[in-house]
């Protein structure tokens, strides 16, 4: 029998076979609906939702709907690995990007190489202007924003790139330990 959940704005229906149907309703009163699946990506939703769904896939769940999916049974481990590697660089750039619009981080980029530049021909960074060295700052402080965000999936890459089997590999939580970001620069 299958189970419905109400989770903030999320309804979330267990379905016994193991997949959970989400609806998220926006404040606008609209309708987001997605399929989750046992050891599907997770990312971006609330933890409230994640706990809900970890709860719902018991390893017995789990192990029922995979075999009830021939192309999930036949997935090979290194498949598996370039899945999860793939869900971890897209949430990377997801959180990036709320932090930098990709415009804003190739505007600050194309700014940086011109003060390094500058400083180069100045003899340093004592040489850059007040403006130049304030532009300078700013582009630090984004990096300082952005790089913990880098440093944490390139260790969720690494635990993924080296899982020995199916178990170790659905075991990495890809969803915790990020960096709190703050608001958009």
């Amino acid at each position: 029998m299958n189970t419905t959940v109400d989770v903030g704005a999320y309804r979330l229906t267990l379905i016994d076979a193991g997949p959970v149907h989400l609806r998220e309703t926006a404040e606008d009163g609209v309708h987001r609906r997605a399929v989750l699946t046992p050891g599907g990506d997770l990312a971006g939703l609330p933890q409230a939702v994640v706990e809900t769904c970890r709860g719902h896939w018991t390893p017995e769940r789990v192990a029922a709907w995979r075999a009830s999916r021939p192309e999930q049974a036949e997935m090979t481990l290194e498949d598996a690995k370039a899945r999860r590697l793939a869900a971890i660089r897209a949430e990377a750039g997801r959180r990036i990007a709320e932090v930098a619009p990709d415009y804003r981080q190739r505007n600050v980029l194309a700014r940086s190489v011109e003060l390094l530049e500058a400083a180069v021909l100045r003899g340093g960074f004592a040489g850059l202007t007040a403006d130049e060295q304030v532009a300078a700052a700013a582009a630090r402080v984004l990096w300082a924003r952005i790089n913990p965000i880098r440093l944490h999936s390139d260790v969720l890459e690494a635990l993924a790139a080296a899982a020995p089997s199916m178990t170790a590999l659905a075991a990495i939580d890809i969803t915790v330990g990020w960096p709190e970001t703050g608001q958009a620069a």
